[in-house]
């Protein structure tokens, strides 16, 4: 991926056409800042074994692959004909914006239930509630970690009535809902890209947090602190 970037870097005229003709994607099971705070506010406390955590980390990584795989396919080879994906991808504006991303993924794979004897309309509902569940889930887990962030936060600077659950949760909600209504309620169009810069920001934060510690136990670094330097010069 990052030798892609480094094409697009060096000559800007070649994103356009690259773009089109490489379809660059990227899974966040890869490596995930947000992942990194899922395993240090819930899956702690969800395994009976430190021995458990391995397997449910790699594991989590390759099932993130295999849906990211699943997408792409989704999104490029579901399209039933040729003028159908045209008409989607047409241009960049054609494609652009939440309605056509989400209608891109329900239109194409749509077919792959349908060639399987399920009705079109039907398969297109079936779609459509993976992708509201998708997005309820990761709204609940990403809601529940800020909880835990900012009661952190409210006992580090001594804010102790705003360290319950009921509080904190209220002004991680109430944050967000704030941060929706951005660009005349567009804010989260806006919020999504930028999670996925501070998302890599955080795993360098992570691997800086680590190569710390392994310093301190005079343990070797190595594999902490080549991906951290990577990882912050090039969300940088």
């Amino acid at each position: 991926m990052w030798f892609y970037w480094f094409i697009v870097i060096s000559h800007p005229p070649f994103l356009y056409e690259l773009c089109l003709s490489h379809g660059i994607t990227y899974a966040c099971g890869e490596i995930s800042g947000f992942y990194s705070l899922v395993s240090c506010g819930t899956t702690v406390k969800q395994i009976n074994s430190e021995v458990d955590a391995k397997f449910i980390g790699y594991g989590g990584m390759i099932v993130e692959g295999i849906l990211a795989l699943f997408v792409v396919l989704a999104c490029t080879a579901g399209f039933a004909t040729k003028a159908g994906w045209v008409a989607h991808y047409k241009s960049w504006g054609a494609a652009s914006g939440f309605a056509a991303k989400v209608s891109a993924f329900v239109n194409g794979g749509a077919p792959f239930l349908n060639s399987y004897g399920i009705p079109l309309d039907l398969s297109k509902a079936i779609i459509a509630v993976v992708v509201i569940s998708f997005t309820a889930t990761t709204l609940d887990s990403a809601t529940r970690i800020q909880r835990y962030v900012l009661t952190e936060l409210f006992e580090t600077v001594r804010l102790k009535s705003l360290t319950g659950r009921y509080p904190a949760t209220f002004v991680a909600v109430f944050t967000a809902f704030l941060l929706t209504l951005i660009n005349g309620g567009k804010g989260g169009l806006i919020l999504w890209p930028l999670f996925g810069v501070v998302n890599q920001l955080l795993v360098g934060l992570v691997f800086l947090v680590v190569t710390v510690y392994l310093l301190r136990q005079a343990k070797s670094v190595k594999s902490t602190l080549i991906p951290m330097i990577f990882m912050l010069v090039m969300t940088g």
